[in-house]
């Protein structure tokens, strides 16, 4: 029971990253006018997509627990779930922080303007968390399906 509950919230984890990462995201920033809007749009999204993940990663974690998939299995979507936090607690705040002292679009920071440089940096740290949580819940879906066919 644990371990198809545990399989079908990896699958809606992992749904979850994928579909927004690869079809709303590059969507809102097709079709919004304008980058700062869609870049509100998807800043404003984030913090509940990272709660999701850091939630559905975490239960993950028990019921893998308790389901005896074995320390490394079980405690796998954990990392993921380390990287949802962070980007909740630390990267997305900070990415907001200077997107709003820009006056809302970094695009009116002058190319010489050392926060547009920071800007890049955190973007670019939030896009792999966000892409390294999406490997970890997929290679765990992968691992939970290999044990239980190989205990089959």
């Amino acid at each position: 029971m644990s371990q198809g509950l545990r399989l079908a919230l990896l699958g809606i984890w992992a749904g979850m990253l994928l579909a927004i990462g690869l079809v709303a995201i590059p969507a809102a920033f097709q079709t919004l006018p304008g980058t700062e809007l869609s870049a509100r749009l998807v800043g404003a999204a984030l913090p509940t997509l990272d709660q999701a993940g850091l939630a559905l990663a975490f239960a993950a974690v028990g019921l893998g627990w308790v389901g005896g998939a074995g320390r490394t299995r079980a405690l796998l979507p954990g990392l993921g779930g380390a990287f949802h936090l962070t980007s909740l607690l630390w990267l997305a705040p900070r990415i907001h922080q200077i997107r709003e002292a820009a006056g809302g679009s970094v695009g009116r920071l002058g190319v010489d303007n050392p926060e547009l440089e920071l800007f890049a940096l955190l973007h670019n740290g939030s896009v792999a968390l966000f892409v390294a949580a999406g490997v970890i819940a997929l290679a765990t879906i992968a691992w939970d399906l290999l044990a239980t066919i190989r205990k089959n």
